[in-house]
């Protein structure tokens, strides 16, 4: 069974949705714990994904 190219776009798009607001407390919590890498590996992830969406979609 296979799914249509919309209905793998949506997922996808869904799957992006649901990370870039989970994101957000994974980045509050390694500022609070002082994980400065794991900080700056967050923000970028988060601004790629923000250019993603403004842009793909």
């Amino acid at each position: 069974m296979s799914l249509s190219k919309e209905t793998k776009k949506f997922r996808i798009n869904m799957l992006i949705l649901v990370i870039e607001a989970l994101l957000p407390f994974l980045l509050l919590f390694a500022l609070r714990n002082d994980y400065t890498i794991l900080g700056r590996i967050i923000s970028a992830i988060l601004v790629l994904g923000i250019i993603y969406l403004v842009v793909f979609k």
